[in-house]
């Protein structure tokens, strides 16, 4: 392979100054001496001219106002407006609405009322004429008829609202202690002084006259016991001493009926003895009427086997 020695050409002088050329005049030069240099100067050129075609333009401020418009602040902001706006076409909505109830509907309900109101008019007045006709006793009836209504309407309002009978009010005294003057605090069991046995109150006692009786026979005792009883009644008040002396008969009978039922072992034994005076005590409190019997003493008491 031998090498090829380019001649360079000889450039024609062109009519500008001296010692100069132009770009032209470059690639005149560049085409006569290496045809393939400028050829791939040219794919190059046009290598480069497609490759940007392809390059978009990248919008910088579009994409920096949508990522702002992404922030929290903006879209409170854009929350903010569209509430600004709602409210807007709300007071619109109801200025229109208010506006149409004054010029239209308003106008419309006062000639009716004003109609019905002529119309109640002209009925009492017939019915006041009517009424002037009347017998004076037939007025009177209307007039009583008329407030009885009235008051019955007013008591059963009263009865829905309040009641008939307020709640506050007390129809039973549940203690004496909301209409004493004073109250005295004690501690039970402590400083006591009983009421019925105490010294200061008035012993309410009398004597049964001797009550002689037959009772029932027991193993112990021959086929006719007798026992001779003598007894003092303590009353809780003078009331039962004096209906007892008043009524002694009746009250001697009733304790002989009582003893008769003992047997001699049970009269004869301290616990007979206290179950007999019981025993008298609940059935004179059921006899007499006055008062009540606080307590049966045995005075004497003969028991014969």
């Amino acid at each position: 392979m031998s090498d090829t020695k380019t001649t360079p050409t000889k450039v024609d002088e062109a009519p500008h100054e001296e010692g100069t050329f132009t770009l032209e005049d470059l690639d005149s030069i560049l085409k006569e001496s290496d045809s393939e240099f400028v050829s791939s100067l040219q794919d190059l050129k046009q290598s480069a001219e497609a490759a940007a075609g392809n390059i978009e333009l990248l919008d910088i401020d579009g994409i920096l106002a949508e990522e702002e418009s992404k922030t929290l602040k903006n879209r409170f902001l854009r929350l903010r407006r569209r509430i600004n706006n709602e409210i807007v076409l709300l007071i619109v909505k109801a200025k229109n609405i208010g506006l149409d109830i004054l010029q239209v509907h308003l106008p419309d309900f006062l000639k009716f009322l004003q109609k019905k109101l002529k119309s109640a008019l002209a009925q009492l007045s017939a019915a006041m004429k009517v009424f002037k006709h009347w017998s004076l006793t037939k007025k009177l009836a209307s007039v009583g008829i008329f407030f009885l209504c009235l008051f019955v309407v007013a008591y059963v309002h009263r009865a829905i609202t309040h009641g008939i009978v307020p709640e506050k009010s007390h129809l039973f005294v549940n203690s004496l202690d909301e209409w004493a003057e004073k109250t005295y605090v004690y501690t039970p069991g402590e400083n006591l002084e009983p009421f019925y046995d105490s010294a200061r109150v008035k012993q309410n006692i009398m004597s049964l006259r001797r009550i002689v009786v037959n009772i029932k026979p027991s193993v112990t005792s021959g086929p006719n016991p007798m026992v001779a009883f003598e007894f003092f009644i303590e009353g809780l008040s003078s009331d039962v001493t004096i209906e007892i002396k008043d009524r002694e008969p009746e009250v001697l009978d009733l304790i002989q009926r009582l003893m008769e039922e003992k047997t001699f072992d049970e009269l004869d034994s301290a616990d007979g003895k206290v179950q007999l005076n019981e025993k008298i005590k609940k059935e004179l409190n059921t006899f007499l009427s006055k008062g009540k019997v606080k307590k049966v003493y045995i005075k004497n008491a003969i028991v014969k086997p």
